[in-house]
């Protein structure tokens, strides 16, 4: 039930399970040492079927992620949370670790999938692939890992539990200067709020109303 934090195995609150590379032969990812100050969580979708296919190409491509959050909501870790640097987000990677959720977000995707998936109509933050509108929504199980995940990695990780790129809409899709490498402020953000592509938009957005939400509740 553990992640990996400057070389120590941790234990996810609230019973989530983990498996890691240290104890549960999970594969350690293609990774540097980090040199600058941790600032980001940034949350993808991999537009894949499984976890297991999902470190395979990750492998395979040289590419690193932090932890993986499969569609039962179980998480495995891959580097270090504070020592490693992987290649996941782009001019992120040097102050962020990357949580990859796997999901088929494309329907053309979704739809030959061997578990069943519920598919809603596009929206602004939505990438359509030649005619295959819509999104594949992540599993309830992977929402809930993520609101308790999320608020207790900032805290543990001392990153802002913030949301820089709450105020991207229809009209602006993207943070200003993106196509030149420009950064969010510190805290938790999409990988597509900062580069060309759509995911991790829809479990920001769940996470941000789970913020005010509680904040209304406190």
């Amino acid at each position: 039930m553990s992640i990996v934090i400057q070389g120590k195995e941790i234990d996810l609150p609230n019973d989530l399970q983990s498996t890691n590379y240290l104890s549960d032969h999970e594969p350690h990812l293609k990774n540097r040492s980090r040199k600058k100050q941790l600032q980001h969580i940034v949350i993808h979708e991999n537009a894949g079927v499984s976890a297991s296919r999902c470190k395979d190409t990750l492998d395979k491509k040289g590419l690193g992620i932090h932890l993986i959050l499969a569609r039962n909501g179980k998480f495995s870790c891959h580097a270090d949370l504070i020592n490693d640097v992987c290649w996941h987000g782009n001019q992120l990677n040097p102050t962020s670790i990357g949580i990859e959720v796997i999901n088929p977000y494309y329907p053309k995707i979704g739809r030959v999938v061997s578990y069943p998936v519920d598919i809603i109509p596009s929206k602004w933050w939505t990438h359509i692939l030649g005619n295959n509108k819509g999104y594949v929504l992540p599993t309830t199980e992977q929402i809930e890992a993520l609101k308790i995940v999320i608020p207790w990695l900032c805290s543990e990780l001392n990153i802002p539990y913030a949301f820089p790129t709450w105020y991207l809409n229809k009209t602006q899709h993207r943070i200003k200067r993106w196509m030149l490498r420009a950064k969010p402020e510190p805290g938790i953000v999409a990988h597509r709020d900062y580069w060309s592509h759509s995911d991790g938009r829809y479990l920001l957005e769940r996470l941000i109303l789970d913020s005010a939400f509680r904040h209304y509740n406190d």
